[in-house]
């Protein structure tokens, strides 16, 4: 799924995105494909992701700030 959507406020577009990428291992939950790849067991849940990790501009973007790309969130533990 790919969608556009349009938020001419600055700050509300980023804390928005911010946001949303709570949500994104849930609809990768959602859309998973096959643990198979060529018709082998792969012993993954889904392929999909290791192989889209292996294409240019994939995966999770770093956190968004206004200006500037921030480090990802890091949790101690």
């Amino acid at each position: 799924m790919h969608v556009h959507i349009g938020i001419p406020d600055d700050e509300l577009r980023i804390d928005l995105l911010n946001q949303a990428a709570y949500f994104l291992p849930h609809l990768l939950v959602l859309s998973a494909s096959s643990p198979f790849w060529r018709g082998e067991n792969t012993g993954l849940k889904s392929y999909r992701l290791a192989v889209f990790d292996e294409l240019p501009r994939t995966g999770t973007p770093e956190r968004f700030a206004l200006g500037r790309i921030s480090p990802p969130c890091r949790h101690p533990g």
